[in-house]
């Protein structure tokens, strides 16, 4: 049987248990998933009762569970009596997610867009497609059905009349009445789809940048802060929440020990904070690293936050008046220099981007978010909007986040699949013996077969042409994630968890049991991480060896490509070693390169000797040595490559 889950109530989370029992660093990355990020908090803090997190990264609302991760951890990295509060406090948000409304609440929409959200929301969940398009005829008709009830009052009215005064009524009358009726419905019902076509349009236009919900209320923000005051921000009842980034941004501040009135929490605070003394070796770079993905749709590619000082777009800038859409007005005052309120206004140094910017820029899932507007310079130095939306289009998965060919420490991964849709039980994985085909809804995904390339979800199925569209679209958006995914040395450290189509997703409607369901099955996902990598179970070892095999037989590979071209043995040829000599600043050699030039013949010459020390490697390691090494033998599969690649 599966291990039991105490619901989040049955746990008295106190502060101690974050600080007393820590042993060693670990990284974590965390799927996207809109309302999905409700089985993060517990996951989180079984973790952290056993690890301190070191690098923390994640996609659109995998990167708010990392922002909230990272102010715990800043707050525990600061000391104090309290040092484990902020877990304490990240502990209660499953609590108060389940309150009736909080989720509906946190994703409300701007005032022009608030009708058609409603009518989306009849299209989730798990009903039939009759049963969501009835419920959508009749939100619609309550909303914009003005033209159909019009219509049909004049009708009614004239009927009336003609009784009331005694007029003889034909059947041709009857007949040409219903046939009135049925046009006039026919013509109300198509004025009400064009009202609704046209206002969501307009809805959704540059004006109101692509989408329904800006996530903040400047007014709803100031009312929150004042009783968040008293009883705490997830204390609020769902009347007194505000949008997501404006309650966001006072929960970060909240768990990181701060108030709203204090100085937004940035990456650079985290960059700051002091490692604690866990016995790794001082070349261990202090600090704690946060990394969360945007996608530019501008430039249709993503983007890792901070942006890298090599990768970044040259002159970012933003608009003050367009960010207050989006932040706090004292966010947004922060980010200014001097206060001075230009038009344009450089978009902060990577330290000094506050964590709620780098989660809305992360979380902006299209047609319910609204797109975040940046500004840069073009060619010609004119500035260009350039838009960010969800870094699930790109990225929803960076599970190569923090890798390293030998891991220091765990790069743990949380990762969110599909369920049953046939089981309508959201617990059934506590009901049910787990078995080789059914692997129960937390489970290390290594265990999920026998071996292997291929990962085939025994749960996933095509029932229609609409799931089937809907395959596509998730394939050219995952595609690379799920090729990650099949890796070994990935699926070693990853842990699934099952959700069913009435779970997480755009599911904003989620009844308080459910939610209570997926957050049992996260703190269920974080004591499976621990179990599985304590020194009884071996998963470390495990981890580390599987890591190995992969880095040796990769670098093999590379290596022996590297000395097939480099000792010349291919046409076209070129003469590595003469160019590396040749190729420094001021040289006048026969073989100098045209650009990328070293600073100086001496670097040349150091280099040339270096690279020539690799080629004899990599001849030593060519299968047809005498005594070469062999490290593809009995390789991890699906195998890995090594290849060259812009960072994210």
């Amino acid at each position: 049987m599966p291990e039991s889950t105490p619901s989040p109530s049955d746990v008295r989370w106190v502060a101690k248990q974050f600080t007393e029992g820590v042993e060693r660093f670990c990284d974590l990355v965390m799927k996207g998933g809109v309302t999905s990020g409700v089985v993060y908090p517990l996951a989180v803090c079984r973790l952290a009762e056993k690890y301190a997190f070191k690098k923390i990264g994640g996609t659109s609302v995998g990167a708010i569970a990392a922002v909230l991760t990272a102010a715990a951890e800043y707050r525990r990295r600061h000391g104090g009596a309290e040092a484990g509060a902020g877990y304490v406090n990240l502990a209660k948000l499953p609590d108060f997610l389940k309150v009736p409304g909080a989720l509906r609440t946190l994703f409300t929409a701007d005032p022009s867009s608030k009708k058609y959200l409603a009518i989306a929301l009849d299209f989730v969940g798990t009903d039939a497609l009759r049963v969501k398009f009835a419920n959508g005829v009749v939100t619609s008709l309550k909303l914009f059905g003005w033209p159909f009830v019009f219509t049909a009052g004049v009708l009614i009215v004239e009927s009336l009349l003609a009784f009331g005064h005694g007029l003889p009524l034909p059947v041709s009358w009857w007949i040409a009445s219903a046939a009135s009726l049925a046009l006039a419905a026919a013509a109300s019902a198509a004025a009400t789809v064009a009202l609704i076509v046209k206002g969501c349009l307009g809805a959704l236009s540059p004006k109101h940048d692509f989408g329904w919900c800006h996530g903040h209320d400047e007014d709803a923000f100031a009312a929150a802060s004042v009783a968040a005051s008293r009883s705490g921000w997830l204390a609020l009842r769902s009347e007194q929440t505000p949008p997501l980034t404006s309650w966001l941004h006072g929960v970060i501040q909240e768990t990181a020990g701060r108030t709203v009135a204090d100085p937004p929490l940035t990456i650079g605070d985290l960059q700051d904070s002091p490692d604690p003394a866990l016995g790794y070796s001082r070349d261990v770079p202090e600090g704690l690293d946060l990394r969360v993905v945007t996608t530019c749709v501008t430039l249709g590619r993503p983007f890792a936050i901070p942006f890298d000082d090599g990768d970044g777009i040259a002159g970012l800038c933003f608009k003050p008046c367009e960010f207050r859409k989006f932040f706090p007005s004292s966010v947004v005052d922060d980010l200014i220099p001097e206060k001075n309120e230009a038009e344009f206004v450089p978009f902060p140094r990577s330290a000094d981007i506050p964590l709620v910017v780098a989660a809305r820029l992360s979380m902006s899932f299209p047609v319910l978010f609204c797109a975040v507007p940046l500004w840069a310079p073009d060619a010609k130095g004119k500035m260009r909007k350039i838009w960010f939306s969800d870094g699930g289009l790109t990225s929803n998965f960076p599970i190569h986040f923090f890798d390293a060919p030998l891991p220091s420490w765990p790069t743990f991964a949380i990762d969110l699949v599909g369920g049953n849709p046939k089981n309508k039980r959201s617990a059934y994985w506590l009901k049910s013996p787990q078995t080789d085909d059914d692997p129960g809804a937390v489970f290390m995904e290594d265990e999920q077969e026998s071996g292997g390339a291929n990962t085939i979800d025994p749960w996933d199925r095509f029932d229609g042409l609409a799931a089937f569209l809907m395959a596509i679209v998730d394939t050219m958006r995952t595609w690379q994630d799920s090729t990650l995914r099949t890796l070994p040395a990935n699926r070693s450290r990853t842990v699934g968890i099952r959700l069913s189509d009435n779970e997480g997703g755009l599911n904003l409607n989620m009844p308080p049991q459910i939610v209570a369901d997926l957050t049992g099955r996260g703190d269920l996902a974080g004591r499976k991480l621990v179990s599985r990598f304590s020194a009884e179970h071996g998963g470390w070892l495990r981890h580390g060896w599987i890591r190995y095999r992969t880095a040796a037989a990769e670098l093999s590979g590379w290596l022996a490509s590297f000395h097939q071209v480099y000792g010349n043995r291919m046409p076209p040829r070129l003469d590595y070693p003469a160019t590396i000599l040749d190729s420094y600043e001021g040289s006048t050699g026969p073989n100098a390169a045209p650009s990328y030039l070293w600073r100086s013949a001496p670097v040349a010459d150091r280099n040339g000797a270096a690279t020539q020390r690799l080629d004899d490697l990599a001849a030593s390691w060519d299968p047809s040595a005498s005594e070469a090494p062999d490290f593809v033998d009995g390789q991890p599969i699906p195998k890995a490559s090594l290849r060259t690649r812009p960072p994210f």
